[in-house]
C-alpha cells in the first residue's frame, strides 16, 4: 500500500507541488461530501417517505376543511377518492418497511461495505497508473483533469446495487398485492339466501359457509337507493326466536363482520345478488381505513374446494332423517309436504330392497303420520276459510244496517230544518198546484194554461207611424193628474 502510493505522488511530482497538494485536499473533500450527500440523500427520502404517509389521517381525511369538502360530495365520488387515499397510503407504508430493512441492513454491514470500498479503490489505483503515467505526459495541453469521473464510477456500482434493491422490493410488494382478493374472487365465494336456506340442516352447513362472504341489504340511503354492504360470515349463532326463512324455519342466525363491526344477522335479509364494484371499492376502504388486510387468494380457494365439495355432496339416509328430524321441530306438519313424502318414500323403497323389515315398518308409519298431518292442516285450512266467509257475510249486514240508518237519520234532519220557522237557513216551502174540475163550457181564464189570445186578421193589423220631435219632447215631459171622486 504504502509503494503504490509513493509511486502515485512520484508520477505526480512532477507538476505543480502546490496544485498537487491543493488537488488532493479537493479530491478528499469531494470524497467526504459525496459518502455525506448520499447519507443525506437516504436520510431525506426516509424523511419524505413518513411525511408522505402522515399526510393524511387514519380516517384519510387532511383536516376539517377535507372533511366538509368530501361530505359535500356524492357518496361514489367521496367512497372514491377515499378510496384512491387509502391505497397510496397503503403503498407508502410497505415502500417505508422496505426503507427501514434496507437502512437497517446497511447499517449492520457498514463497516464490510467500508472496507471493499477502501479495496476498490485500491484496485483502481493499480489499474490506473499507466493512466496517470500517459496524462503527466499530455499535462500541458489538460492540465487540470479531473479524476471525479472515476469517483463516480467506483460509487456507480453501489448507487445501481442500491436501486436494483429497492426494485427487487417493490417487485415483491406488487406480487404480494397480487395475491389480494378482487370483486371476481369475492364473487365465487359468496353465499345466497336460496343456498343457504338449501344447505340449512345439512351437516356441512356451518364448516362450509363459515369464511364465505354474503351480501347484506341496510335499507335505503336518502337519494332512496337500495344500500347493501360486503361482509364475512365469522360464526353461526342461535337466535332467540324461530323465524321463516323462504319455506322453512330455522332458529339460526349468521354473525357478520365488515371491517372491525361485527353484527348478528338474520340470514332471510341476505342478497342473491353479486357484488358490486362500488361494494367492492367500499369494502377496500373501510379495511384500509382501519389498517385490514383484503382477503387473500389462499383463502378465496381454500373456500372454492368447500364450496365445491358441499355441491356434490351425497347425503346419507341417517343425515337425511337428521334433516327431517329437524325441520319438525318448528312445525307440527311439514313445510313443504310433497318433498317430505316423497323422501319417505324413496326411504321406503330402499328399505325394501334391502329387507329391513323394521326400517319398512317405521318409514310406514311416518308417512301414515305426514298423511294425516296433511289431512289435518287441509281441514284447518278449510275451516279458516269458511270462518272468513262467514266474517265476510256477517260485516256486510252490519255495513248494508248501518247504512239503512244513516240514511234516515239524514231525512229526518232535513224535515226538522223545513218545519222550523225560526231557522234563518229554513228553505221556503215549494207550491205545490192541484187540479180541479171545472165545468166544460166555462171559458178558460186569462193566465190558465188553456188560455189563447185571439186571432186577428192580417188586415187589421196597423204598423205606428214614428214620433215628431214635438212628440218626443211632450212625452218628456212629466205630468201628474190628481182625480177626486
Amino acid at each position: 500500500m504504502d509503494d503504490l502510493s509513493d509511486e502515485i505522488l512520484a508520477l505526480v511530482e512532477s507538476g505543480d507541488e502546490g496544485n498537487s497538494r491543493n488537488t488532493r485536499k479537493r479530491r478528499r473533500r469531494a470524497r467526504d461530501s459525496d459518502e455525506e450527500k448520499g447519507k443525506a440523500f437516504s436520510d431525506d427520502q426516509y424523511s419524505d417517505l413518513e411525511e408522505a404517509v402522515d399526510e393524511y389521517g387514519p380516517d384519510l381525511y387532511k383536516d376539517s376543511e377535507d372533511r366538509r369538502r368530501l361530505s359535500a360530495m356524492t357518496e361514489m365520488e367521496r367512497e372514491g377518492i377515499l378510496t384512491e387515499r387509502a391505497e397510496k397510503r397503503q403503498y407508502l407504508l410497505e415502500r417505508l418497511e422496505v426503507k427501514k430493512k434496507l437502512k437497517a441492513g446497511q447499517r449492520r454491514d457498514d463497516p464490510t461495505r467500508r472496507s471493499s470500498r477502501a479495496t476498490a479503490r485500491e484496485s483502481e489505483k493499480t489499474k490506473g497508473l499507466s493512466e496517470l503515467r500517459r496524462r503527466r505526459e499530455e499535462k500541458s495541453t489538460r492540465p487540470k483533469r479531473s479524476s471525479s469521473p472515476r469517483r463516480s464510477k467506483r460509487r456507480s456500482p453501489s448507487y445501481s446495487g442500491r436501486s436494483e434493491s429497492e426494485e427487487d422490493s417493490d417487485h415483491d410488494v406488487h406480487q404480494k398485492e397480487k395475491r389480494y382478493a378482487k370483486l371476481e374472487d369475492l364473487n365465487s365465494v359468496r353465499v345466497g339466501r336460496d343456498i343457504l336456506e338449501k344447505w340449512l340442516h345439512t351437516p356441512f352447513f356451518e364448516r362450509t359457509i363459515i369464511g364465505c362472504f354474503v351480501r347484506i341489504g341496510l335499507g335505503v340511503d336518502e337519494n332512496k337507493n337500495l344500500v347493501y354492504r360486503i361482509c364475512q360470515i365469522e360464526d353461526v349463532t342461535k337466535y332467540h326466536r324461530p323465524y321463516r326463512l323462504g319455506n322453512t324455519m330455522t332458529d339460526r342466525a349468521l354473525l357478520l363482520k365488515h371491517g372491525k363491526a361485527e353484527k348478528v344477522f338474520l340470514m332471510d335479509i341476505v342478497s342473491n345478488g353479486s357484488f358490486t364494484m362500488h361494494e367492492f371499492k367500499r369494502l377496500e376502504a373501510t379495511l384500509h381505513a382501519e389498517h385490514l388486510k383484503m382477503p387473500t387468494l389462499d383463502h378465496v380457494e381454500e373456500k372454492k374446494e368447500d364450496l365445491e365439495k358441499a355441491h356434490s355432496y351425497v347425503l346419507s339416509d341417517a343425515e337425511i332423517n337428521e334433516m327431517i328430524q329437524k325441520k319438525m321441530q318448528f312445525a307440527k306438519a311439514p313445510l313443504n309436504t310433497a318433498m317430505e313424502k316423497a323422501q319417505l318414500i324413496r326411504l321406503r323403497e330402499t328399505a325394501e330392497q334391502s329387507g329391513d323389515m323394521e326400517e319398512l315398518q317405521r318409514l310406514n308409519a311416518k308417512l301414515a303420520e305426514l298423511d294425516e298431518l296433511s289431512n289435518v292442516r287441509k281441514k284447518t285450512h278449510d275451516n279458516r276459510l269458511d270462518a272468513l266467509a262467514e266474517l265476510n257475510k256477517r260485516n256486510r249486514m252490519i255495513n248494508m244496517r248501518e247504512g239503512a240508518k244513516a240514511e234516515h237519520r239524514i231525512n229526518q234532519d232535513r224535515r226538522s230544518r223545513i218545519q222550523d220557522p225560526k231557522n234563518p237557513t229554513t228553505p221556503l216551502p215549494s207550491r205545490v198546484a192541484t187540479l180541479r174540475s171545472k165545468p166544460i163550457d166555462e171559458p178558460p181564464s186569462p193566465g190558465s194554461a188553456n188560455f189563447k189570445l185571439p186571432e186577428i186578421p192580417d188586415d187589421e193589423i196597423t204598423v205606428d207611424r214614428p214620433w215628431s220631435k214635438y212628440e218626443l219632447l211632450i212625452s218628456s215631459i212629466p205630468i201628474n193628474v190628481e182625480c177626486n171622486l
